[in-house]
């Protein structure tokens, strides 16, 4: 799974410092969110949460758009220090090539059912 992270977050800060022409940061990333978010940017501590349970189920997903839409957060916050889902944040999200959808279609419930039934949490 790290392999695959760190492929995602290198091909998104390439694209994304290449289109505003300097490096930034790279995020830390941890994987303690839970509930019906799938990640969560913590701008002033250039931080990436990921919902582990929704990454277990839909890695894909959470790879190739939850990862980059948070990303992009970052990086509008970094280089226009702009929060939110605003005209930055999308045009971030264009650089990255992907569609500037602010919430994700992932099925939450499945994570709390499997939950539920082997009572863990994911």
């Amino acid at each position: 799974m790290k392999e695959k992270l760190d492929k995602v977050i290198s091909e998104c800060y390439t694209k994304l410092e290449k289109a505003l022409g300097h490096s930034l940061p790279r995020p830390t990333i941890s994987f303690n969110l839970r509930g019906k978010a799938a990640g969560k940017a913590h701008l002033t501590e250039n931080k990436i949460r990921l919902n582990r349970g929704l990454l277990m189920f839909y890695e894909s997903e959470v790879l190739n758009q939850t990862l980059p839409h948070e990303i992009a957060h970052l990086a509008a916050w970094q280089h226009f220090k702009h929060s939110g889902h605003g005209r930055e944040w999308a045009w971030c999200m264009g650089v990255l090539g992907k569609p500037p959808n602010v919430y994700h279609t992932l099925d939450v419930n499945m994570v709390k059912e499997v939950e539920q039934t082997l009572n863990i949490k994911l």
